[in-house]
């Protein structure tokens, strides 16, 4: 039965993103890493989708990819690599640097990656681009070039986003943003304090978290923050309107 569900956690992660319509040349990619000593997880991707589901029964450490490109030359540049070094899993998605391989026109390479783990192991993440999302983490660390991002089910997480929505439902602990350029900014049922650092443009929405939110800045947007356990602190607004109900602690805006 364990082996059931992980096979299932793995092939929703695997399976989440469908390779594009006009995908010329596929392929399928995986590899694996066993558990015993590790203590973190690292994953670095390229261009394409990429989901992590975590879950008490997992065992190992298993990643499954769907390869898509426009030539047979640039699908052999994508890999999907599993390696361990010390008591990391490192993950890599993405192309070799293949020095004497040139896109021009419409060209196109992209790996649409999951990754199958157990809950208890922190993952450092980074996202080049195209959507990420993410269920069941202990501890997340992200940082998000472009695509949006979706997090359900985690314990806490860390974020650093250039362009593209984010969306936290039920985290256990904290969730920090440190920085967003765009998009909008949705925080729901956070067990611990709430906190954007900085944020260029979008709307942000956060709703029932049982400690304090702050908003360091904010570029423009409107800001909504309502069912807040501790207090609310709004640094500096640059435009749009900003709405709070149901603050139980301290209410501090420009």
């Amino acid at each position: 039965m364990r082996i059931i569900k992980v096979l299932a956690l793995l092939a929703v992660a695997a399976g989440a993103a469908p390779v594009r319509a006009d995908c010329a040349f596929s392929a399928m990619r995986e590899g694996a890493a066993d558990l015993d000593g590790v203590a973190r997880v690292v994953v670095t991707s390229g261009a394409g989708d990429l989901q992590i589901a975590a879950s008490p029964e997992a065992r190992r450490i298993v990643a499954r990819g769907k390869a898509c490109a426009s030539s047979q030359l640039l699908l052999d540049t994508l890999r999907l690599e599993v390696r361990r070094d010390g008591d990391t899993v490192y993950i890599e998605a993405g192309p070799r640097n293949e020095g004497n391989v040139v896109t021009i026109g419409k060209a196109y390479a992209q790996l649409d990656v999951g990754i199958a783990l157990p809950q208890a192991l922190p993952v450092e993440a980074r996202d080049s681009s195209g959507d990420f999302r993410a269920s069941g983490v202990g501890r997340l660390t992200l940082d998000d070039s472009s695509g949006d991002i979706d997090l359900r089910r985690i314990g806490s997480a860390e974020i650093k986003d250039s362009s593209g929505d984010i969306k936290v439902t039920d985290a256990g602990g904290d969730v920090t943003i440190t920085f967003d350029g765009s998009g909008n900014i949705d925080l729901s049922n956070i067990g611990g304090n709430a906190e954007v650092g900085s944020d260029g443009s979008g709307d942000i929405r956060i709703v029932g978290v049982k400690g304090n939110v702050l908003i360091g800045a904010d570029g423009s947007g409107d800001i909504v923050v309502e069912d807040v356990g501790g207090d609310f602190t709004l640094g500096n607004d640059g435009s749009g309107d900003v709405l709070t109900k149901n603050i139980a602690g301290k209410i501090s805006v420009p």
